[in-house]
């Protein structure tokens, strides 16, 4: 039994010793493993430095080639500098193709490399290099963008504060652009219209206008104008007339001028393709509210403005100091890589109408004399070879005591000088009717010597000319300020889409301009 016992426990012990032999094996294995991983991540670790220097010198590399003043002048430059970038840093067996883009205004240069570094631990489980491709590309454009803001300036707009509420909007608008785009790139004409749109005359004289007079500078625009985009300046226009068809004569001391039918208000006029935005500012701050409304007008102006016809024109009032040097070349070419083209389109109201003045009376001397002492000669129409009254017919009526004479003081008067002074009216019933009692010969001076085109025929200019401009990728956004169901349907037909027309009351205003900056930044992202 001894034995047995002392047997026993030698056992157990030697069973021990086996056990801790292999015990050490395992922990060999275990520690061969870890140090075939820690090896492995050693070579992972080499890998990625050399493949993150590889990328970071392409990053650079294409960066710096994709420079405008680099590339656009010459493509090879920009390749050039990708393989010096790659040189430098020892990497010019790893670089594969080199691509150079060239735009209008854009450049894009791409480079494709690949590398393969040796390890030492991973080749133990058989892999002898790691490999993979980089690659990386920068695009470099002028992101450039011309903003027609076209606001209805009608006298409609001088109640319920809508004025006031209009040019604030603008002004906050105009700020958001200029805040989000570079001077070198945003370009914004402001176009405010009523009856008509006044140029002012630096604009007015870039273009080839059959001149009547300097007293403000609206152009009568034959209906086919608004079937297209375009508005050569050297196509040949008439100037509209400076004449007031508005005001009423009730009394000789009514037959003053003063609702011309261009707004002589310097304050009214056009602001071309300007990147000064506290001109732009203050001239919006300055608008006032006069006469009637032609969307339509304003419109062709808004789009003339950024079609690539005018750059003629753009390019006199660069020369005379107008416009800032920066521009030349503007508008851009429809297309053009980078740029985008907007309309913002503002009303209060619908269309109304306007006038324009037989040919006849838009020019050359008139037979009126003036004195200067409110004294006016009118040369006899010769109806008849008595007055009136029967008495044998003088030379000379004179309105203003109306009586006959034989003679005359003053100076004769051009049709425009004339129609600077008296409006149509009054010149119709006293200068004309009070002559032979008649009212048909006033309705010979008043309603015969000038057209009116209305409503309808407007609306349809409109139309056209929204249809062409989005032909031609113009982006129009439209607001209807306050309108009727009638002009709310007008406005939403003339914008790009549905979503781009604004109906708006009150304050909403600026929250309809904001909304538009907000998608203009919007679209300049993805040209």
């Amino acid at each position: 039994m001894k034995h047995i016992r002392n047997w026993i426990p030698s056992k157990v012990r030697a069973f021990r010793r086996d056990q801790d032999g292999s015990m050490i094996v395992f922990s060999l294995f275990i520690f061969a493993m870890m140090l075939i991983v820690g090896g492995m991540a050693v070579d992972i670790m080499r890998f990625e430095t050399y493949r993150a220097r590889l990328q970071s010198t392409l990053d650079r590399a294409v960066l710096a080639a994709a420079d405008l003043d680099v590339c656009l002048d010459n493509a090879q430059n920009a390749e050039d500098v990708v393989r010096d970038y790659v040189l430098k840093n020892g990497f010019q067996n790893q670089l594969d193709t080199v691509t150079v883009v060239e735009g209008f205004n854009s450049c894009s240069v791409s480079a494709v490399a690949s590398i393969e570094v040796n390890t030492i631990f991973m080749q133990m489980v058989g892999v002898d290099q790691l490999s993979t491709p980089a690659a990386s590309a920068a695009v470099e454009a002028l992101n450039e963008i011309e903003i027609s803001l076209v606001l209805d300036v009608s006298g409609s707009m001088g109640s319920n504060n809508r004025l006031v509420n209009m040019r604030n909007a603008a002004r906050e608008f105009v700020a958001t652009m200029f805040n989000g785009f570079d001077d070198d790139a945003l370009s914004i004409s402001v176009v405010p219209y009523s009856t008509h749109v006044n140029l002012g005359p630096e604009l007015a004289s870039q273009f080839n206008l059959n001149y009547a007079h300097d007293y403000s500078h609206c152009v009568d625009l034959p209906a086919s104008a608004y079937n297209s985009t375009a508005l050569p300046p050297g196509a040949g226009y008439d100037q509209a007339a400076h004449v007031d068809v508005e005001s009423y004569a009730s009394g000789w001391s009514r037959r003053g001028a003063s609702d011309f039918v261009c707004n002589p208000d310097s304050r009214s006029r056009v602001v071309p393709l300007s990147r000064n935005e506290s001109a732009v500012d203050s001239m919006i701050s300055n608008l006032r509210s006069d006469a009637w409304t032609s969307i339509e007008m304003g419109a062709k102006w808004g789009v003339s403005l950024l079609d690539p016809s005018t750059q003629p024109a753009v390019s006199g009032l660069i020369a005379d100091g107008i416009v800032d040097a920066q521009f030349e070349g503007r508008p851009l070419a429809y297309g053009t890589d980078g740029s985008l083209k907007v309309m913002v389109l503002m009303t209060d109201g619908e269309n109304t109408r306007h006038y324009e003045l037989d040919p006849a009376y838009r020019s050359g001397w008139s037979d009126v004399w003036y004195d200067g002492s409110d004294n006016y000669y009118v040369e006899d129409e010769e109806y008849s070879d008595t007055d009136r009254d029967g008495r044998s017919r003088e030379d000379y009526y004179m309105p203003d005591n109306d009586r006959w004479t034989n003679s005359r003081r003053g100076d004769r008067l051009t049709w425009p000088e004339l129609w600077a002074q008296v409006n149509l009216d009054a010149h119709a019933w006293y200068f004309r009717a009070n002559q032979r009692n008649s009212n048909s010969v006033y309705n010979d001076w008043y309603g015969d010597i000038f057209t009116t085109t209305y409503t309808d025929a407007k609306d349809a200019r409109l139309d056209a000319i929204c249809s062409a401009a989005k032909a031609q990728g113009i982006v129009i956004f439209a607001i209807g300020f306050e309108v009727t169901n009638r002009a709310a349907d007008v406005m939403s037909s003339c914008a790009s889409s549905p979503s781009h027309f604004y109906r708006v009351q009150g304050l909403e205003i600026a929250t309809a301009f904001a909304s538009i900056a907000s998608q203009i930044t919007a679209l300049r992202l993805v040209q």
